[in-house]
């Protein structure tokens, strides 16, 4: 092969490459795009059931229209804590083995997304995007058998990350947008996995009502 040759076959190879590369990116982005509209319609629904687990932590959310009510319990500091959001009041129940508190207090942040978004792309600038869908690897595989895309990205702009954490996967049903289970590694070797359950329209006036107050001291 002479000289012109060798340069238009290196030329061909580039744009090969460079194809190959901007088209893997535009998947991601479609991807990350269809999941992230899917959560929002989720969201958007007035009766929700959610449940998260971990080794020492369950949490379950109900929402029924305005309401929000957060059930926390922490297994390994024997604490459990209650939230209620109805508009912009707020009430949370505080109960542990010393004492059970309630704090009652005005809030106008928005706690209707009761489901998980790890894809969301809302609110990021133009190159926080690029940057999210660039360094995002994205999977296909079959969980509790939902088809889900795996997205691994341990600086995902919609989880906190905890120090020392080198990695963070995602799965996401294909079909509903809807996390069914996220594993964090760390540099140590602990690894936490979180679950997720959901459920609609079955949540009721009785479980968004709130504790009763006699049973627990007031906070200013």
């Amino acid at each position: 092969m002479n000289k012109k040759g060798v340069k238009i076959f290196a030329i061909l190879l580039v744009v090969l490459i460079v194809a190959l590369l901007f088209g893997t990116i535009i998947r991601k982005a479609i991807i990350i795009s269809d999941l992230n509209e899917k959560v929002i319609q989720q969201n958007a629904k007035n009766n929700i059931y959610v449940k998260f687990q971990t080794a020492n932590i369950n949490e379950e959310i109900y929402k029924k229209d305005n309401i929000v009510k957060t059930i926390l319990e922490d297994k390994e500091n024997q604490k459990k804590v209650t939230k209620i959001t109805n508009g912009t009041t707020r009430m949370q129940y505080t109960e542990s083995a010393t004492e059970n508190t309630l704090s009652t207090y005005e809030d106008t942040t928005n706690y209707g997304d009761v489901i998980s978004n790890y894809v969301s792309t809302n609110i990021l600038g133009v190159m926080e995007k690029i940057s999210f869908i660039i360094t995002s690897k994205i999977s296909t595989q079959n969980e509790e058998d939902k088809e889900c895309y795996v997205i691994s990205n341990n600086n995902n702009p919609n989880s906190f990350k905890p120090e020392g954490r080198k990695d963070l996967e995602v799965y996401i049903e294909k079909e509903t947008g809807l996390p069914i289970k996220s594993i964090e590694t760390y540099d140590d070797g602990q690894e936490i996995i979180t679950t997720y359950e959901y459920a609609f329209d079955i949540v009721t006036d009785d479980d968004v009502q709130p504790l009763d107050n006699s049973k627990f001291v007031s906070e200013q």
